[in-house]
């Protein structure tokens, strides 16, 4: 009995021993791991800072080089020829913020707007200067404030000036180091926090902090300065130098001193580098992890050996009911597998929805899309075989071109609905006429049940028809609408369209479109799923009514982004009714009226176009348009061709550029960038537009970076090409070449 009870002791006393030893190690671990991660945190950290204040004064030098640019310019085109009069002026109109110009003939004579300086001192310095170079220089001893950065630009071709020794080579713009002092500074540091500019080859100091408290030997090398220390983990220094050289932010962490943490990276446009050292005391200032856990260390340890004697105790303690304890895991273990076969079983028959939704969706637009392309087919061989008669050529033609229609349509559904899903759609808050929107799109409709038996009604009674808003995107919704009630609607039938103004408030109206049918409806089970996407009730009738079934979905998502609502009400076999309530902003409509009449007054005679598209078929199409406007056409097959024949043009020859953005050798938005920028007085004012099957919202911001002022969307629409030419040709033509056409863009939907 005493034996069994000193085993028992004895293993218990070895029980607290291992934990014990675990506990520590445990701490340990954690006091590791915390203490890596806050150092590659606080590393990360000061590298950011140490780029920041990099690119501003990066952007400093730059906006310098500019002003001297500007500045060489003015010298050597100005008629005025006298050397301090110019300096005056420049002086004058340039926002130097209290620095000054000077420029230094070939003899090294400093002239500026007071006079002439006399003799350049540092005469290796500018002769160093090979295009642009920047330099500090020191006017009083260890008077940081008192010194200079001088900003010099070598003249390629140097000018002769009166008042001049000799040809002027070099010019200077002079500033005090104080426009530095707020990045150098940095003041929410007090104390502990240094910054300098140093040479990147041998690291001498050409300028630090007026809080460095320990680096302000100028002209010492902070290289030597970084030598001195032994850094943590994987940091060395002859890393840090490689990464440096590299054109890279290099970093390290001492492990002496103050504990330092140290970032430099290099300026560009210059030789030198840019560093921060921030002590360790201070670096909880840039962190998100301030409390240092070392604090902590102590109580941490304890704290884990309570709880593993807490642990133990309770495993002595229970060590009688062991096997209670184990039937009730083992329960819990079947609830909660039974749970989660449960929650799998689910997850499971979802997928399968899903896939077979989608399975469904390929089979349908599978069917759909091969219908339209085997009528094509059809028609051309139709067309083929009776080439003489030619109303049953005309009348083959109409047939593909309804197909190419209902082609389009599917392949537009399919695309929008992957745009939306992805959140890459954008809506266009433009200017348009709300009643020919809902005319234009009754005039669809009635398109497509010119040969069907049904009496289409569409009622209007809004007072503002003036509106901000989507117009491309709230007309595909309503169509989309009707075209399912066109769809779902037998001969005999009824579709009612009425629109009306619910209600007007500081310049906004809210509108109500309802679009009922006397069609088959839908059954009251299958209404909650009515906008999901790849979702079609199963019916009998569905080889009958070929579509996507993407239409509503579609709409749903538009009428949200336009942050609208639509409800649906359906009864099987008496039809259904769709109402969409959106509010949209009211515009003034004089001024609406102004440009549909401008828009009216259509004659492009003589008006002289460059044409650039790689498809043969394409340009065909278009230059035919054009030339039976009266336009003169100058075709090209790329952007390089393009270029050219602006180039080789006489100025102002060409009234617009057409360019495609798909091409080859030189595509669309390259050309236009090197139209803008060639050195000729067209080179800005010639309006370019972008006539491409690219047709979404980021296509079209790519092109209005571009330079280009409007977008035309293929297939080529002849009223939408015409319009957009108009308004750079007739009566808009006058207003648009006054601006300058910048900041003009037209973009046209598909």
């Amino acid at each position: 009995m005493k034996a069994k009870k000193r085993e028992k002791t004895l293993f218990f006393r070895l029980m607290i021993l291992i934990l014990t030893l675990f506990s520590l190690l445990t701490a340990n671990a954690i006091y590791y791991l915390y203490s890596r991660n806050m150092y590659v945190e606080r590393i990360s950290r000061v590298k950011d800072l140490a780029e920041e204040n990099a690119a501003y004064l990066d952007n400093i030098i730059a906006f310098r080089y500019q002003s001297l640019d500007s500045i060489s310019g003015f010298i050597a085109s100005s008629e005025d020829k006298n050397i301090f009069s110019r300096l005056s002026y420049i002086e004058s109109i340039a926002n130097l913020g209290g620095g000054s110009v000077a420029l230094v003939d070939e003899a090294y004579n400093i002239y500026s707007a007071k006079g002439v300086l006399g003799k350049a001192q540092n005469i290796d310095l500018l002769d160093s200067c090979n295009d642009y170079q920047t330099y500090i220089v020191e006017e009083a001893l260890g008077g940081r404030e008192e010194g200079y950065f001088l900003y010099c630009k070598r003249l390629i071709n140097p000018v002769m000036l009166n008042g001049a020794d000799e040809r002027i080579k070099y010019v200077i713009i002079a500033r005090k180091k104080s426009e530095f002092v707020d990045v150098l500074q940095m003041p929410y540091f007090e104390e502990g926090m240094e910054s300098l500019i140093a040479r990147e080859s041998d690291g001498s100091i050409l300028y630090t902090s007026q809080n460095s408290n320990h680096i302000n030997d100028i002209g010492g090398s902070i290289y030597d300065h970084v030598k001195t220390h032994s850094f943590r983990y994987e940091g060395n220094i002859e890393n840090f130098f490689s990464v440096l050289k590299s054109g890279k932010t290099s970093s390290l962490a001492a492990l002496d001193g103050e504990r330092p943490y140290i970032a430099a990276t290099p300026l560009k446009n210059t030789s030198w580098i840019f560093m921060v050292i921030i002590n360790e005391e201070n670096i909880g200032r840039l962190s998100s992890t301030e409390f240092p856990i070392i604090n902590l260390l102590p109580l941490a340890i304890v704290l884990v050996a309570l709880v593993l004697l807490l642990i133990l105790a309770i495993f002595v303690l229970s060590l009688n009911q062991r096997a209670r304890v184990e039937k009730e895991m083992h329960e819990r273990e079947r609830v909660n597998l039974e749970h989660t076969n449960k929650v799998l079983r689910k997850a499971a028959k979802d997928a399968e929805a899903a896939s077979k939704a989608k399975t469904d969706f390929l089979s349908h637009i599978s069917h759909d899309i091969r219908t339209p392309i085997n009528g094509i087919f059809g028609m051309v061989e139709i067309a083929k075989r009776h080439s003489d008669d030619k109303s049953r050529i005309l009348d083959s033609l109409d047939k593909i071109g309804s197909s190419a229609e209902h082609l389009l349509s599917l392949v537009n559904d399919v695309l929008d609905m992957s745009r939306i899903e992805n959140g890459k759609i954008e809506l266009v808050n433009e200017e348009f006429d709300l009643e020919k929107c809902i005319t234009n799109c009754s005039e669809i409709i009635l398109g497509q049940i010119k040969t069907r038996d049904l009496n289409f009604v569409k009622k209007i009674a809004i007072e503002h028809k003036a509106v901000l808003g989507s117009q491309l995107h709230l007309r595909q919704a309503l169509i989309n609408i009707l075209g399912n009630a066109v769809k779902f609607t037998s001969d005999g039938g009824e579709i009612h369209f009425t629109i009306s103004e619910c209600s007007y408030f500081e310049g906004k109206a809210t509108y109500s479109f309802v679009i009922k049918d006397s069609g088959i409806g839908i059954s009251e089970s299958f209404l909650p799923f009515i906008f999901d996407p790849f979702m079609q009730e199963a019916s009998d009738a569905r080889p009958h009514y070929a579509g996507t079934g993407l239409g509503l979905s579609i709409a749903k998502k538009i009428v949200d982004l336009m942050g609208g609502q639509i409800d649906v009400t359906s009864v099987i076999g008496k039809g259904t009714c769709f109402t969409l309530t959106i509010t949209l902003d009211v515009v003034d409509t004089k001024e609406k009226e102004q440009k549909d009449q401008k828009e009216r007054e259509i004659d492009l005679s003589g008006m002289k176009i460059l044409l650039a598209e790689d498809n043969p078929l394409n340009l065909e199409i278009a230059k035919v348009i054009l030339e039976d406007e009266r336009c003169i056409v100058t075709p090209v097959k790329n952007g390089e061709e393009a270029l050219s024949a602006f180039l080789s043009s006489a100025p102002s020859y060409y009234d617009v550029a057409i360019l495609d953005i798909m091409m080859p050798i030189m595509d669309g938005i390259r050309t236009a960038y090197k139209i803008r920028s060639a050195e000729r007085a067209d080179a800005k004012t010639l309006p370019i537009i972008a006539m491409t099957a690219n047709a979404f919202e980021d296509d079209i911001k790519r092109t209005r970076d571009a330079g280009m002022n409007a977008h035309i969307s293929k297939p080529i629409k002849r009223d939408v090409l015409l319009r957009t030419l108009n308004v750079f040709y007739t009566q808009e033509k006058d207003r648009v070449n006054s601006s300058g056409l910048e900041g003009v863009s037209i973009f046209n939907e598909r």
